[in-house]
């Protein structure tokens, strides 16, 4: 056996006494002239019987990888299927490495693709096989999964067992016309099957007999095998509902007390080895009662070394264990301890959860944590996974550092509610850390900064009651503050308060006080981006490589990375292409040998805007094909960045539905987090579909809000940056202004800057809604003609001049032309027709 072999890499035995059934293998036979077959059916239709039998007869190198609730991560789920492709395809030591490999954590996916094109692959057919598919829930996971069994050589055929039907939005991404389904109809026994099954264990049963058990159980599987074990075919009682339970029950009837004591017993683990079965039920004899119960096909299978019983005896069973007066914690604890002493804690946690007992539950929770992952959504899957961020509160009143990690959980989740729980009460307990556990006083003080209900103007008044140790000063914890997020102003807090003096000395004393690494590069790279937010480029970029020259190994790389962003969008911003490109280049490099890969998907969604700043539809439908985007995922703040570029995609796409519902959760989820910034983005993203949907009034005054509420910061790439998206709205608004008395001179100097902007970006970029099918305005020809003169920069006596028409009637062509394009002068009305597309 392969030495990365496990169980869930080993198929089921097949009972000793099985069911020919040549009609199914002939459906699978002709299922497998498609690269991928689709078992689906409830529990006990035989799916993986039905598969280990067409297996048998076929000439295939089998890959099988059975599944359950703990693979689904894509960490957990492409780690198992590449150490099941490794158990069967040969390889050298560089596949392997990479398999051990930091990028493969924090990159499972791509990293799985690069390992399935190096392997060394047979002249011969294989057949993977993903068994008890309906465990796994994960989006990512099947979203990716049909394009890396796409990569696979022609000679795989690929078969899902599973429970639930396949969508027909997953059937695309497989192709209807690459995928077989096989389902209830055809793994169902027939009634010539019922009879010479029950023949296999010396009953024989008439014709009539065997189709009044076909009717009876619709041809179950599992209801006709334990008929046909327990010799019952009495189904007289036509208002007698099939239960499998009453099957079970007859069977448990038989069984002295000793047996049923085995039984309930090993079934507190989902699945057990010899050595756990001994443990855990103390009993003489537990290999020989095994052998006895696999060998009668007791609902129970060896795979590899691990017993597992069949899913519903399995809950049959557990229904006896909570029916019984055995002690239920004491057995949880039990498998919770082997688990823990194999070094298997993510299996030990659930059942030390189950125990109760809190010397259990605290080391595997501990335990938990040691593992070191830097990918934020391998972390949130582990959370949830494991049911860690539910940990109660009497625990963690004994354990104050849990508090930390739920509060970090709570904060990318976005559960702003609990994550307020939670700051209260971790404060309280500062001085018990500050006693117990003085070397994590640093990072739980510092995660205090999270706390957006704490104004930086106010942070003075917590300074003093925060407990004082002696401090080892370590690095500032990156992903709590930069949660991987590109731009540091805009990371853990949205820092525009840090503009203010008193804020921003609040901030450095706070710091200096808990931090030593990385302090300077956090709040420069944060004041860098402020800068760039209020136009202010040269001293952003100044500033910016500066901080770029002192990079150094030690810095953490989420922050060189943030760096490496902000410089190329300054020269994005500047327009100088050549270096955007360069530090482009840099920074994919600096990751790759840092072994960041986890930040890729931030970068990838930098890098999209660009295209979608251009209109560009093809862009846009490559981002919402990634297997990391679904539209369900807006409430969650450390997809915050991507999020916003996928609404951005769907205006690019016309699809306003989507985008406006998903603007308005991000907005809510931004106002909850008091992140300025962020809500002017929302803000700024809806009053442009507004504009194009024909409600100019709510995205004027949408925007007009805003702009009076960044105006005090002086805040403009915000806005500008959409550049010919937003250029109409400003100017509507700019000659409102200039209408209404007693507007203060301040707010109309500030639009005026911000359309100046937005004028420049609109030179380099053709606008979100550059290709967006907006309410079609026509103009006559000669309109036309009258706006193309304009554009060109002909005045209205030159126009007379060229076209032979009167002043009076060009004039009356231009109103008619303001009038259609809802604009009030020249300019606009050519920025509007250009956008339209009605002039070039």
């Amino acid at each position: 056996m392969n030495h990365l072999q496990t169980s869930k890499q080993t198929p089921a035995s097949l009972p000793e006494i099985c069911a020919p059934r040549p009609e199914l293998l002939r459906t699978f036979e002709r299922a497998a002239k498609n690269k991928y077959i689709y078992v689906q059916a409830p529990a006990g239709y035989g799916k993986t019987i039905s598969t280990l039998l067409w297996l048998k007869k076929t000439d295939c190198k089998t890959i099988w990888i059975s599944l359950d609730t703990y693979d689904n991560t894509p960490l957990l789920f492409y780690k198992l299927f590449c150490m099941s492709l490794l158990n069967v395809i040969p390889y050298d030591q560089e596949v392997s490495n990479l398999l051990k490999s930091p990028a493969f954590n924090a990159t499972p996916i791509e990293c799985t693709i690069d390992l399935m094109s190096q392997l060394l692959y047979e002249g011969q057919k294989y057949a993977l096989i993903l068994d008890d598919f309906h465990f796994i829930q994960n989006e990512e996971i099947k979203k990716s999964l049909p394009y890396i069994l796409k990569r696979l050589p022609i000679v795989f055929t690929a078969v899902i067992l599973s429970r639930k039907n396949l969508p027909e939005a997953e059937i695309s991404l497989y192709g209807q016309e690459n995928i077989s389904q096989i389902g209830i109809h055809e793994l169902s026994f027939s009634d010539d099957e019922i009879r010479k099954h029950f023949a296999s264990y010396g009953r024989f049963i008439t014709k009539d007999e065997s189709m009044g058990i076909k009717e009876y159980t619709e041809g179950w599987v599992i209801a006709i095998n334990t008929m046909a074990m327990s010799g019952i075919i009495d189904v007289s009682h036509e208002s007698q509902k099939l239960s499998i339970n009453s099957f079970f029950e007859n069977i448990w009837a038989r069984l002295d007390d000793p047996m049923r004591n085995f039984l309930v017993k090993t079934s507190v683990p989902d699945r057990f080895s010899l050595e756990l079965c001994e443990y855990l039920t103390e009993a003489d004899h537990c290999k020989e009662t095994l052998d006895v119960l696999v060998s009668d096909n007791a609902h129970i299978s060896l795979m590899g070394s691990q017993f597992r019983y069949h899913n519903l005896f399995l809950d049959f069973l557990r229904d006896k264990l909570s029916q019984s007066n055995l002690d239920k914690a004491t057995l949880n604890k039990k498998v919770a301890d082997y688990y823990l002493n194999t070094g298997d804690f993510l299996a030990a946690k659930n059942y030390a959860m189950k125990s109760g007992d809190m010397l259990t539950i605290s080391q595997t929770i501990r335990s938990f944590y040691s593992i070191k992952t830097f990918s934020l959504d391998e972390y949130v899957d582990f959370h949830k996974l494991y049911n860690l961020h539910n940990i109660p509160d009497v625990i963690c009143d004994k354990a104050p550092l849990l508090y930390l990690a739920r509060i970090f959980f709570a904060y990318l989740n976005g559960d702003v509610d609990v994550l307020k729980h939670l700051f209260d009460k971790l404060f309280p307990l500062l001085t018990l850390i500050a006693e117990k556990y003085p070397e994590s006083l640093e990072n739980a003080t510092s995660i205090l900064l999270m706390d957006c209900r704490i104004k930086l103007s106010e942070l003075d008044k917590y300074i003093a009651k925060i407990p004082t140790v002696q401090h080892t000063h370590t690095s500032l914890q990156s992903p709590t503050f930069t949660f991987q997020l590109p731009f540091l102003h805009r990371c853990a807090r949205d820092f525009y308060e840090i503009l203010d003096p008193h804020a921003m000395n609040n901030v450095s004393t706070f710091s200096e006080n808990i931090i030593k690494e990385n302090l300077e590069i956090m709040f420069k790279g944060a004041e860098s981006g402020l800068l760039m937010e209020k136009n202010e480029l040269h001293e952003a970029l100044d500033l910016a490589l500066y901080l770029k020259s002192t990079i150094n190994d030690s810095m953490s790389p989420e922050f060189v990375y943030a760096i490496y962003v902000l410089i190329a969008e300054l020269y994005l911003l500047q327009n100088k292409q050549a270096k955007y490109e360069t530090t482009m280049k840099e920074v994919k490099g600096y990751i790759s040998i840092s072994s960041s890969q986890y930040l890729l998907k931030n970068l990838s969604a930098y890098e999209s805007r660009r295209a979608l700043l251009n209109g560009e539809k093809a862009a846009a439908d490559h981002w919402l094909k990634c297997y990391y985007i679904n539209d369900h995922s807006f409430n969650e703040f450390y997809k915050i960045y991507r999020n916003y570029t996928t609404v951005r995609a769907y205006i690019v796409l016309n699809q306003m539905d989507k985008a406006y519902n998903a603007l308005h959760q991000l907005k809510a989820l931004s106002e909850k987090y008091s992140r300025l910034l962020d809500i002017a983005e929302a803000d700024v993203l809806l009053s442009i579909i507004d504009w194009v949907t024909g409600k100019k009034k709510e995205a004027q005054n949408r925007l007009r809000q805003v702009l009076e509420s960044l105006q005090p910061y002086g805040f403009i790439r915000v806005i500008a940056n959409e550049g010919n998206a937003v250029l109409p709205i400003l100017s509507s608004i700019t000659k409102k202004l200039e209408k209404e008395p007693g507007q203060p001179d301040d707010l109309h100097k500030y639009v005026k800057k911000v359309y100046i902007v937005a004028y420049e970006q609109s030179k380099y970029f053709k606008g979100l809604t550059h290709s967006t099918d907006f309410v079609k305005v026509s103009l006559s020809p000669k309109q036309k003609y009258v706006l193309e003169l304009l554009a060109k920069g002909y005045n209205n006596a030159e126009i007379v001049e060229l076209t032979g028409l009167s002043l009076n009637t060009i004039r009356t062509h231009t109103k008619l032309i303001y009038k259609k394009l809802e604009v009030n002068n020249a300019l606009d009305a050519i920025l509007q027709a250009k956008q339209l597309e009605i002039i070039k």
